[in-house]
């Protein structure tokens, strides 16, 4: 878990939304007097394809990459302008090759601490839509993954935050407190009573019910009480919400219940076989969210 945030990785295809998260991207790098690296990758394919239809030094594939590097030296420059006392450092760079393993590839080769993408994509660099692609990359990314859909207009002021009550999820609450030290925090868990369709089959009344669904409730309290100590938040730094039902379906609604412009959600790292298993929470989420949403990993 970074404690600090030297380099920012922001994965654009020039489209629309990729500028909204570059415009994040570069906010973040500003606040944090972080790097900010900006790749485009093109996918090595269509350049074989055009490089057998065009032959090996068609003008029109020097002319094709030429166009990218003056867009990426653009697109940096035009961040740059924006933070103008940020003394802003933008590393623009175009890759060909798989989009999910070369995005992650030059994520470790700068030793970046986070990843920015767009809500969605066009082309050949990133289908946030919940693609293929997508699901790849927050699933094999070892790094906290931001999805920006709303312009950075302003910092964050109020972040949802996912508690599931694991170890990992504790982790994403430092993450958050590190990356947004500002932001009011709305600390919230759904809950459920265990096994209650399988106590109500049983005959068991609705005061006993009533009972476990209690103490499911206080012991949720009394972890996120906890937690809140560890990380020495004080009360109008967060706002606890403890909501009973299915937290994938409860996060969207609470997010804008409290005027919340992010939503963070943690998830273990997942092995191999797993990776297409994004999880339904942050599936979810990531669906129906109309504010930005932060994938946290840890293993």
């Amino acid at each position: 878990m970074p404690t600090s945030m030297n380099d920012i990785l922001m994965a654009t295809d020039f489209s629309d939304k990729a500028t909204l998260a570059a415009g994040r991207a570069a906010l973040l790098a500003a606040d944090h007097n972080a790097r900010l690296h900006l790749l485009h990758v093109t996918e090595r394919g269509l350049i074989e394809q055009l490089t057998q239809w065009l032959g090996q030094q068609a003008p029109e594939i020097y002319r094709i990459k030429q166009d990218t590097q003056l867009k990426m030296d653009a697109l940096a420059e035009r961040l740059r302008s924006a933070h103008p006392t940020a003394d802003l450092d933008v590393r623009p760079q175009h890759l060909e090759g798989p989009v999910t393993h070369t995005v992650l590839e030059a994520a470790r080769q700068c030793q970046a601490s986070l990843l920015v993408v767009g809500q969605h994509g066009q082309g050949h660099v990133l289908d946030v839509v919940m693609g293929t692609t997508t699901e790849r990359l927050l699933n094999q990314s070892p790094l906290p993954v931001l999805v920006v859909r709303t312009p950075a207009t302003q910092r964050y002021q109020r972040i949802l935050v996912a508690l599931d009550l694991s170890p990992h999820s504790e982790h994403g609450l430092t993450l958050v407190r590190t990356l947004f030290p500002a932001a009011h925090l709305v600390l919230m868990h759904g809950f459920c009573v265990p096994f209650e369709e399988k106590l109500r089959f049983a005959g068991v009344d609705e005061a006993t019910v009533a009972l476990y669904r209690d103490t499911t409730r206080d012991k949720a309290l009394h972890h996120i009480r906890g937690m809140v100590q560890r990380h020495g938040l004080l009360p109008p730094q967060f706002t606890t919400v403890l909501r009973e039902g299915d937290a994938a379906r409860l996060l969207t609604d609470t997010a804008a219940h409290h005027d919340c412009d992010l939503i963070a959600i943690s998830k273990p790292q997942r092995s191999a076989p797993d990776e297409l298993l994004l999880g339904s929470v942050s599936r979810h989420t990531l669906a129906e969210a109309t504010m930005d949403v932060l994938i946290t990993a840890h293993s």
